[in-house]
């Protein structure tokens, strides 16, 4: 669900990661429900008008590339890519 006073607007995303070649993919797959939780909490921050048209999406794209380095101690998230971005 996306914030914002009595919103009843939620996102549906698939998310993807490029990781860099020194990155660990062991690692990455046993960090997944973190970063789930991560973006489900960053995603529960946002606006509608936060998510919407090319800018809003390019700038959580860098958030959550953010967010998700901060647990990845081998390598890291170089890029995120949606492959489902539906908002509602």
């Amino acid at each position: 669900n996306l914030s914002g006073p009595a919103s009843n607007h939620y996102a549906k995303v698939s998310v993807n990661f490029e990781i860099s070649k020194d990155a660990d993919e062991e690692e990455m797959k046993q960090r997944k429900p973190q970063f789930r939780d991560k973006i489900i909490s960053l995603l529960n921050s946002k606006k509608m008008d936060d998510v919407q048209g090319s800018e809003g999406r390019s700038a959580l794209k860098d958030e959550i590339k953010s967010v998700v380095n901060t647990f990845v101690t081998k390598g890291k998230v170089e890029g995120v890519y949606f492959s489902t971005f539906v908002v509602n």
